[in-house]
């Protein structure tokens, strides 16, 4: 084409027409920092109250504090990492300290894949090479960072199912058809045989060790190659080869799942998929298949929703020409899919990375205060983070430099995740005994010191009000803690249906709680120790009762209950 000076006065009126070119800046408001403040507050911290125990007795000494240091997030930050383009060729200190630096949750990229684990070239499969994944895990967990399996199944493409298994393929550079042959019954009988292998030897491998499992990987989108179209297609890929296509293709991701939850009822089962919040977004049918799956889930039912939030040029969570911001896509994905009532499912971004220019340390906050602003999301995960490390030149969100230098990105991403949104606080017991505090959720190291003793111990602070927890203190190093124990309870105390009663230090005779009918018949008696000097909790029976709390033939306290069955 010509550039013609009407062209060029053409192309300017066009650039005056507001939203018409997208916008590489991002919308960092103060007013969306304080928004994204308020409900990070409410629903990513909440409140710890410690109680000590010393030989079975709660101990009550306001000369007890603690230290609280968050160590990992109940939030997932992670990354993507890699074993011979990582440990291997930059080391293990130098690269697995850039790993633990930024983050507390980590996927291997490749090591997990079907083809990447079979070493066969040929039919029949051989027990694949797992090694260099179980290496990535075996450091991870080493080094308290946990880790999503990726994936058991890649459903785009011929050639990412293992070698040994395809039927055919992959297709040819030139073949533009987006046709998924129907293999014959032999063939389909074999393609099953060796999936239940992949799955029962994966899970098996991993049980206990992956938190998460990425199930299927992309069940709504095909092609052919590199350079192919990518196109929404269901009944998908493994739906026809295994035959499995009811549902809309739902099927096999069914049986996919239900046979991972029966090898690993505790892992997290994960979809994921791309083009769902980008540019091009096809959330309908990726919103259409996940509760094709739930509807017709017999025991595993989905528990991730992966957005990879591979961005390309385009990053915004507002509206910029016609793409509607990926906030305003995710808001109807949680809609439909009813995330504020179903909690048992979450949102996390797993494949994070883009190609725009424009301030990319703003962008990644704003990526960041969005998703650990929502109760509907778990966890936000790089899928480049290096600069040395990436699988596409043009990217420009990676945290630090060919040199492991941080760039400005890496720079606000530790300020948000290590000072802004952690905790590390030093609190001393109350009147009770108790130490108290409000931090973010996650995992902590408690130290615990009276006089020149202390101790370590590691709690879960977990979403939700109030978090009691209980830690035991080790009679070889807290010998005084009995003597204080003594001197600061003095008498019993009871506590009846929340009501507490304080027991005479004095009194003699047995202790009981009675308990009658309103016609006065005696339904049960409740022995009670007064010389225990823990709260003695008692709940009464459901219905309305008569209640004496007596020592011997005196009365020390009586009522009626009234409780309501539950």
């Amino acid at each position: 084409m010509k550039c013609t000076v009407g062209r060029i006065i053409y192309a300017f009126f066009l650039a005056l027409i507001p939203g018409l070119f997208f916008s590489s800046e991002a919308a960092l408001t103060q007013a969306f920092k304080d928004a994204t403040d308020k409900a990070i507050d409410s629903i990513r911290r909440s409140d710890c109250e410690i109680t000590f125990q010393y030989k079975g007795k709660d101990v009550v000494d306001t000369g007890i504090s603690v230290s609280a240091k968050l160590i990992r997030h109940h939030f997932g930050f992670g990354g993507a990492i890699c074993w011979d383009s990582g440990f291997v060729k930059v080391g293990k200190e130098k690269y697995g300290n850039a790993v633990k630096e930024y983050f507390e949750w980590c996927t291997p990229e490749n090591e997990m894949k079907w083809y990447y684990n079979d070493t066969t070239g040929g039919t029949p499969c051989t027990p694949g090479d797992y090694s260099h994944g179980d290496s990535i895990v075996q450091w991870c967990l080493k080094n308290g960072l946990k880790v999503r399996g990726h994936n058991l199944f890649w459903n785009e493409r011929v050639e990412f199912q293992a070698y040994c298994a395809r039927p055919y393929g992959p297709y040819h550079p030139t073949d533009e058809s987006t046709q998924i042959k129907t293999l014959s019954a032999s063939e389909r009988e074999q393609f099953i045989e060796e999936m239940v292998t992949r799955v029962t030897d994966m899970v098996t491998l991993f049980k206990g060790r992956v938190s998460h499992w990425d199930a299927v990987n992309e069940i709504v989108h095909f092609t052919t190659d590199d350079d192919g179209a990518r196109v929404v297609k269901t009944p998908g890929l493994l739906a026809t080869w295994t035959g499995k296509t009811k549902n809309n293709g739902a099927e096999v991701f069914n049986w996919i799942l239900e046979m991972a939850d029966s090898i690993d009822p505790d892992v997290k089962l994960c979809v994921n998929e791309y083009n769902v919040i980008e540019e091009n977004h096809d959330e309908d049918a990726y919103i259409n298949m996940i509760k094709e799956i739930n509807k017709n889930a017999k025991n595993a039912k989905i528990d991730i929703i992966g957005l990879e939030a591979h961005f390309g040029g385009l990053v915004s969570r507002e509206a910029s020409g016609n793409y509607p911001g990926y906030e305003r896509l995710i808001n109807k994905m949680s809609k439909e899919l009813n995330l504020d009532q179903d909690t048992s499912m979450k949102f996390w971004f797993t494949e994070v990375d883009w190609n725009q220019s424009g301030n990319t340390a703003d962008l990644m906050e704003e990526l960041m205060r969005f998703a650990y602003s929502r109760n509907d999301f778990g966890g936000l995960l790089l899928w480049i983070w290096w600069q040395g490390r990436l699988w596409r030149d043009d990217l420009k969100s990676f945290l630090v430099d060919n040199d492991f230098k941080p760039t400005e990105t890496g720079k606000r991403w530790k300020k948000l995740k290590d000072t802004l949104w952690t905790t590390d606080t030093l609190v001393k017991s109350d009147g009770d005994g108790k130490c108290k505090f409000k931090g973010f959720q996650g995992t902590y190291v408690i130290t615990t010191k009276l006089g020149s003793s202390s101790q370590v111990d590691t709690i879960e602070l977990l979403p939700g009000p109030l978090s009691e927890k209980v830690i035991t203190l080790d009679p070889s190093k807290f010998d005084i803690v009995s003597v204080r124990h003594q001197k600061q309870n003095s008498k019993a105390m009871v506590e009846i249906n929340g009501r507490k009663i304080t027991l005479n230090k004095n009194i003699s005779a047995p202790v009981s709680l009675s308990i009658y009918s309103l016609s006065g018949k005696l339904i049960s008696r409740i022995p009670i120790n007064a010389d225990n000097r823990t709260i003695q909790r008692i709940a009464t029976p459901a219905g309305c009762h008569l209640l004496r709390l007596e020592a011997g033939n005196t009365l020390i306290y009586s009522d009626v209950s009234v409780k309501l069955a539950r």
